[in-house]
């Protein structure tokens, strides 16, 4: 009988058990990845993820030439790819990693569960990183993560026996140029990390070799983070490295450390993975807060901007630290958390855009796009347990932290690569700011942050305060910032 091996966010050979669990049975195996419309069309994916995913592809084909095999893609909906199996060569079983996604995909789960059912063919699901279905125990969670995270590495097949491609139709084939029909939305992107389970490994190697040693330092500084941050996320996210082989890893690293300052380094990178898989737990367990708001309450505080929307999303706001974040993010398709957080934070807080357009923006430039940990941080930061713990950026300030010789921000603004130090972060009390070719701020952001708490401390206690109404309707207005007047 064949084996299915349905390859999704897994795109990897080694430690890959339903790969491991076909190849067992000793039958022929069809590798296969489905570039399906409904998940990629409707949904915050855009084009520089399907690009990632592309390349990811191209170096399993060439991992399972190695074996002997071959690697298949098609473009269709599942159910519709299952099918043409079906009908092509008769009962097979599937084999694929439970995917913790939104409830586009666990829709999708459901439907091929339900067309394998009543064929009365066997579709086998396996656990991808620790992530456990139908369990919302904080204690449990941490037991299984800890118990699969432990279990040895799997290495990849020795051999492989793919099926025959003549004996499928032509639109399930070998041939990844297939991929190029494929369309979706987004903008492409030329400077950002390449898919693929080798790099993966190599980026692996190279933070455990040395450049972890400024891990914890450099967490919040935008450039520097750049290389001391294991830029693992991506080949997380899209499975070109497991989450055991990195724990693993990194554990072995530990072991290894002569000096004690190493030690803590790396003790901090590890306690992230795990966090990493709570994240993903949290959406399983929640699917809902990848469309729905986690405080529905602070909701109607926020508003449609599109002017405000157009300036952010190109780093166009004149505030240089969010500016910068932006068009690093759109060049490179990464930036450290601290940034995400700013970015989010200053678009649904300090300009109160509703949370939806601008969340859905950002999944759709992250080339790490993972639900689970995107989604956390989204409704971390915006819709927070009370008025008290909403979390506000002042721009200027995080500028002058975290980047405080304007590296950063001259990388990414040219236009500003002349402004001396004091000014680089408040380039408009510079004298020389009219000759810029740079946008005034689009908020006095201490205004606009302050009306923030005022709106949002209203809503909690509505009815209770007239004096706090009153307050909170001085910030009904864009608070526009007047250079003239400044």
């Amino acid at each position: 009988m064949l084996h299915v091996v349905w390859y999704k966010r897994d795109l990897r050979i080694h430690d890959h058990r339903p790969l491991q669990e076909a190849w067992r049975e000793k039958e022929p195996i069809l590798p296969l990845y489905v570039a399906e419309p409904s998940i990629w069309q409707e949904s915050e994916l855009s084009i520089r993820h399907f690009q990632f995913v592309k390349e990811s592809l191209e170096d399993l084909q060439g991992a399972f030439k190695e074996l002997g095999g071959s690697m298949f893609v098609t473009i269709a909906e599942m159910e519709s790819v299952l099918n043409t199996i079906y009908e092509s060569v008769g009962p097979f079983t599937l084999h694929a990693h439970e995917e913790n996604g939104t409830p586009v995909t666990y829709e999708r789960d459901k439907r091929v569960r339900q067309w394998m059912k009543d064929r009365g063919l066997l579709f086998h699901e396996y656990q991808h990183c620790g992530v456990v279905r139908g369990e919302k125990s904080e204690e449990l969670f941490k037991k299984d993560w800890k118990e699969f995270i432990e279990t040895p590495v799997m290495n990849a097949p020795n051999s492989i026996l793919t099926l025959d491609q003549e004996i499928l139709p032509s639109t399930i084939t070998t041939n990844m140029d297939t991929l190029l029909r494929f369309k979706t939305g987004g903008s492409r992107i030329k400077y950002g990390q390449q898919g693929g389970e080798g790099l993966a490994h190599e980026t692996l190697e190279s933070f455990l070799d040395g450049r972890f040693t400024r891990y914890k330092e450099e967490l919040a500084n935008p450039l520097a983070s750049t290389n001391t941050c294991s830029r693992l996320s991506p080949y997380l996210a899209f499975g070109n490295i497991s989450m055991r082989q990195v724990v693993q890893k990194t554990k072995e690293a530990i072991e290894h450390c002569d000096k004690s300052d190493d030690r803590k380094q790396l003790k901090a990178f590890n306690s992230k993975l795990e966090e990493h898989c709570r994240s993903i737990q949290w959406i399983e367990d929640h699917p809902q807060f990848a469309c729905n708001s986690g405080n529905p309450s602070f909701d109607p505080s926020r508003e449609v901007w599109e002017e405000g929307f157009e300036r952010w999303s190109r780093g166009e706001t004149g505030l240089p630290i969010i500016d910068a974040a932006m068009r690093a993010l759109i060049k490179t398709g990464w930036l450290n958390f601290r940034s995400r957080a700013m970015l989010l934070s200053f678009a649904c807080h300090t300009l109160r855009m509703n949370w939806q357009e601008p969340a859905e923006y950002l999944a759709g430039l992250f080339v790490d796009y993972e639900p689970g940990i995107y989604y956390k941080q989204v409704h971390l930061v915006v819709s927070p347990e009370s008025s008290k713990r909403v979390r506000l950026y002042d721009p200027v300030k995080e500028g002058k932290k975290n980047d405080p010789e304007g590296r950063f921000v001259r990388q990414y603004i040219p236009e500003l690569k002349h402004v001396p130090d004091q000014y680089i972060h408040e380039p408009w009390k510079y004298d020389g700011f009219f000759h810029l070719d740079y946008y005034g701020p689009i908020v006095d952001v201490g205004r606009a942050n302050r009306h923030v708490k005022t709106r949002m401390a209203d809503i909690e206690s509505s009815g209770e305060d007239s004096e706090k109404k009153e307050a909170a309707k001085e910030g009904d207005e864009q608070i526009v910032f007047d250079l003239f007047t400044e």
